[in-house]
């Protein structure tokens, strides 16, 4: 089966104005079983949307190399959805730039253009980076003048510098962000790809 972003917004459009499901049935998509201690409902999860105040229900999917989301802000009666297939950049970044456009909100347009770091302003970010929950680590070091993510001995990527400690790895669409903590240290990073994002801790 598939469906286009037309199709998804005809879905959400009819779903909250009761043309699918009845209103109770809905109301239960909606809410968080007993056990969730999160906002996010059977169906759905709840989407703060910037410093509008407003808030919205939001869903994402995935198969093989093609992704989904959608969002439907009842207030505005906005139904918005983006497909993408062969990601090269964080859908969740499209996604959200987007709707920054549509609400006026502040904008970094993404920078792809590299940028020249010292091997000492390199340096700076090398080290053992851990993702506790799940047990994983990245270790970032120098090699050959640019920095170079490990994950194994034999699964390593290069990193591409685009400034404000942000690095880019084409490929599998990652980006990296460290987080500064003076004097000019990074105890952490957040790697951005496809629908999700996570921080890693300095070990």
């Amino acid at each position: 089966m598939v469906s286009t972003t037309a199709d998804l917004t005809a879905y959400l459009d009819a779903l909250f104005h009761d043309k699918l499901l009845k209103r109770e049935t809905l109301k239960e998509m909606l809410t968080p079983p007993p056990d969730n201690f999160s906002e996010h409902g059977k169906a759905f999860g709840r989407a703060n949307l910037f410093e509008t105040g407003r808030k919205g229900y939001s869903h994402d999917g995935g198969i093989d190399a093609f992704s989904s989301l959608f969002v439907y802000v009842k207030e505005d009666e906005l139904a918005f959805a983006i497909t993408v297939n062969g990601v090269n950049y964080p859908v969740n970044r499209i996604f959200w730039n987007v709707l920054k456009v549509f609400y006026n909100q502040p904008l970094t347009l993404p920078f792809f253009t590299a940028v020249t770091l010292t091997d000492a302003e390199l340096a700076r970010y090398e080290g053992t980076y851990a993702l506790k929950q799940a047990g994983m680590k990245i270790t970032i070091r120098r090699e050959n003048g640019r920095l170079i993510g490990e994950v194994a001995k034999d699964d390593t990527f290069p990193l591409t510098p685009t400034g404000n400690h942000s690095f880019f790895h084409a490929p599998s669409g990652i980006i990296i962000e460290f987080k500064e903590s003076p004097p000019t240290t990074f105890p952490n990073f957040t790697l951005h790809q496809g629908r999700g994002s996570s921080i890693w801790e300095k070990e």
